[in-house]
């Protein structure tokens, strides 16, 4: 089984193993389209990139790739218009919804931070969307004249004392406040102890200072890789 998770930046293609895990290799987005790793291997493609997935749609043609999208989506879809949702945060609602057998949310930090919220019967109620991490720090620096990029770190002060230190606090630790603020307002509806799983690059960085969630780095392909073997067995009758 292959899995593509084509993102705004990068694309995944994920080979779960035998013994647990995945084999990940990783392409720029914008290189679409490339050669099939695995002729006649089943193969989902999870996409929030309409242009690439079409084009890996019509090279890959003979191996009969399925579009993992709204109009198949394996848990009910109460955000309007549900062709909106994007396939990547459906994907991590079902890896999560299977997981925690429940409500949770997941905080999904790639090039856009997303929040979505599922509910205890599995409904995909809604969410949150706001500039990555990456997306953040690349606008900062690219529109001011005297800001410096810098290591994405926690600098692990109370204020910053230089301006890297400073830009770090306001990137860094602003980011976990703001997903920490969203996650406490969706909690108010689904429960103080509501489970949070963070996945994404992001995640890298935020995860030890939100020691409280659950860091899966594999969420959205391990969400594809269930929501392709629901497609195929659906694809059968």
């Amino acid at each position: 089984m292959l899995v593509v998770i084509i993102g705004n930046t990068r694309t995944h293609f994920g080979v779960p193993l035998e013994a647990g895990g995945w084999h990940v290799t990783r392409h720029a987005t914008q290189e679409a389209p490339w050669p099939h790793p695995m002729p006649g291997c089943p193969t989902g493609i999870v996409s929030v990139v309409p242009e690439a997935s079409q084009t890996l749609l019509r090279a890959w043609e003979e191996e009969r790739p399925v579009l993992l999208t709204s109009a198949n989506a394996p848990l009910p879809i109460a955000y309007q218009p549900a062709t909106s949702l994007g396939a990547d945060r459906i994907a991590n609602a079902f890896a999560l919804y299977l997981k925690v057998k429940g409500a949770g949310i997941v905080v999904d930090l790639g090039t856009a931070t997303s929040l979505t919220a599922v509910a205890a019967d599995g409904t995909i109620l809604g969410g949150a969307i706001a500039p990555g991490l990456d997306t953040s720090h690349a606008a900062l620096v690219e529109r001011t004249a005297l800001l410096p990029p810098v290591p994405l770190e926690d600098p692990g002060v109370s204020w910053g004392r230089s301006t890297v230190e400073s830009i770090q606090l306001g990137l860094v630790a602003g980011h976990v406040g703001l997903v920490r603020h969203l996650v406490e307002r969706m909690r108010r509806d689904l429960g103080a102890e509501t489970p949070v799983l963070l996945t994404g690059g992001g995640a890298r960085v935020l995860a030890p200072l939100l020691p409280d969630y659950d860091h899966q780095p594999d969420l959205t392909l391990e969400g594809g890789r269930l929501w392709l073997s629901r497609a195929l067995a659906e694809r059968k009758h």
